[in-house]
């Protein structure tokens, strides 16, 4: 049975590398898990008082409501262990035997500033960095959540402002690291500064480059992709697990097809995988850039793109660099 310390919990969870922190309860206490490179461990068992100490402690620490328990809560804090410093997104959520957390631990992405860092391949650093080149069009970047979508995007970012000058802004939810020289704002739903009242305000602000946290819904889509036709590049992400289902959610969106087959400049989707070296992971990344000759019915197909780097083709580039291992697997 562990102990209800914080320290204890957080430290060890640094040290394994964890992207999340699973606090559920049971008829009989608390289960603690860690998700490690994609998988689910047990970490130990807690009594319903450690559970509801714990519980309590996370909370006061992320300036949640410690009182409300029946109610979803989303929290932020940061942790310092040794030489790392660790921004933790909480969520509450109430359930049968109690209230579950989950805490997602984010790695410094103020450390990563260059495409190379992030595990791409010489070939699809190049094209990437190609179409960062662009001065207008989308650029989706997709993946399940704790894909690392984010890091690529503030990645982009800096290597766009690195290679000219120019006005970034970004729209997200929440900001998760501070960008240097680049404008940050962040939604607020419960005031009714949304995704799509955030972009509409970004753009009379004379920008060049636009970062849209999510593009979660139709009016967003549009509005980017209006943003992305009057001469502005504009990067944001889907929750998608591949090119494929990027172009399929696009089509959902209803959106002009006149739009989308003049500003889509590229999509890269991407899932992480363990170094061979056991010190982080690294992004396996499939990679479309659409055929502008393509017939509109046959682009939902990315065997008929422009250019495309399949998620088989980049783990085989990835092996034989020696990077990951040869049984290293994908979902």
């Amino acid at each position: 049975m562990l102990t209800s310390n914080l320290t204890d919990l957080f430290n060890a969870a640094i040290d394994a590398k964890a992207s999340d922190v699973h606090l559920n309860n049971t008829p009989d206490g608390g289960v603690i898990r860690f998700r490690q490179f994609g998988q689910l461990t047990d970490f130990g068992l807690l009594s319903p008082q450690g559970m509801d100490h714990l519980s309590n402690l996370i909370k006061l620490h992320a300036h949640l409501d410690v009182s409300a328990t029946g109610i979803p809560q989303d929290g932020h804090l940061k942790w310092t262990h040794g030489n790392q410093t660790v921004d933790i997104r909480l969520s509450s959520l109430p359930t049968r035997y109690g209230e579950d957390l989950v805490c997602r631990f984010f790695e410094d992405r103020s450390q990563v500033n260059d495409l190379s860092e992030l595990g791409f391949s010489s070939l699809t650093k190049d094209r990437i960095a190609t179409m960062l080149a662009q001065k207008s069009g989308l650029i989706l970047v997709t993946g399940a959540t704790g894909s690392g979508k984010t890091t690529t995007l503030y990645t982009c970012l800096r290597h766009i402002l690195a290679t000219r000058f120019c006005n970034i802004i970004t729209l997200e939810d929440p900001i998760e690291a501070t960008l240097e020289n680049i404008r940050q704002s962040q939604v607020n739903p419960s005031i009714g500064y949304d995704f799509v009242d955030g972009l509409r305000a970004i753009l009379r602000q004379d920008p060049d480059v636009i970062m849209v946290g999510e593009i979660r819904d139709a009016q967003t889509a549009k509005t980017a992709l209006e943003a992305a036709y009057t001469g502005h590049l504009v990067l944001s992400t889907l929750h998608t697990p591949n090119c494929a289902s990027s172009l399929l959610r696009l089509a959902s969106f209803n959106l002009d097809p006149f739009w989308v087959h003049h500003c889509l400049k590229g999509i890269i989707s991407q899932t992480l995988i363990k170094r061979n070296d056991l010190t982080g992971r690294l992004a396996l990344t499939e990679l479309l850039e659409p055929d502008p000759s393509t017939p509109p019915q046959d682009r939902l197909n990315p065997k008929n793109a422009q250019f495309y780097i399949s998620f088989e083709e980049d783990l085989a580039w990835k092996v034989k660099a020696g990077w990951v291992s040869p049984q290293e697997s994908y979902a």
